[in-house]
């Protein structure tokens, strides 16, 4: 398992809405985290006196799955109703909690990950597989180019993996070894075309994509030995019967 990403440390609830001055605050763009397979986020919340619940919330298209929720009374410790597949702890001394969520890439990967205080939407995350779990290249040999696209989270997406040339999806393929323009590897996709180096191809996944580079395919040549003799006669050859006949005559000089 990857280290944990620390999303937020030290968020001030407060920040929202109306400041102590009652000048109104703006709602923090949405931000993009790259989340790999196996990564736990954790978000780290610090509370004020005005903080009365927080939700957390993975939107998922036209859906809401709420996976934590807590109420916050003044001078007790938060009671949260969390989801399985989250943890969290407060911390008294510092008024923080923390909550953390394994990642789930059927569930979350390409949802946006809402934080609310009292109602009051004041993070948005977008979820995206990351890139180093993408394993892509384009090889060629002049004439043709072998195109590979795969990811360690294949079987777990939900839309499939795709090749894309110049943003067109030209092959895709899904889990259930349902493929369209290509076929199927062991964790992605593969295609076979013409090359032409002008031509650029990205592997695309839920989302996230990285552009694949060409590498020329390596041409091995077989190393080959001189032959003791000719091969399927067993009879001996040149450089072997001159030095027979040598042997053979010196021999003779000394006999």
């Amino acid at each position: 398992m990857r280290p944990v990403i620390p999303l937020i440390a030290g968020i001030v609830l407060g920040i929202l809405g109306k400041n102590g001055n009652g000048a109104s605050v703006s709602i923090p763009d949405e931000s993009i985290k790259e989340i790999c397979a196996g990564d736990t986020i954790c978000e780290d919340i610090k509370l004020e006196a005005n903080t009365s619940q927080i939700i957390e919330v993975i939107l998922r298209q036209q859906q809401s799955n709420t996976f934590l929720q807590c109420s916050i009374r003044p001078n007790e410790e938060p009671k949260c109703a969390p989801d399985s597949s989250v943890s969290f702890k407060y911390k008294r001394e510092t008024q923080i909690l923390q909550f953390c969520m394994k990642f789930n890439q059927t569930k979350h990967s390409e949802n946006k990950m809402v934080v609310k205080r009292n109602e009051e939407i004041y993070l948005t995350i977008l979820l995206l597989s990351c890139k180093d779990d993408f394993k892509a290249s384009a090889v060629h040999n002049k004439t043709h180019v072998t195109v590979t696209c795969e990811h360690d989270a294949f079987k777990f997406s939900n839309s499939g993996i795709e090749i894309e040339r110049e943003s067109n999806i030209v092959a895709q393929c899904v889990w259930s070894r349902q493929c369209i323009g290509a076929e199927e590897v062991a964790s992605g996709i593969q295609f076979i075309t013409e090359y032409d180096p002008k031509i650029k191809y990205s592997c695309a996944m839920d989302g996230q994509s990285v552009q694949i580079n060409y590498t020329e395919e390596e041409i091995h040549i077989p190393h080959q030995g001189i032959p003791n003799s000719d091969q399927g006669t067993g009879r001996p050859n040149l450089l072997s019967c001159l030095y027979m006949c040598i042997i053979g005559f010196l021999s003779r000089l000394f006999i």
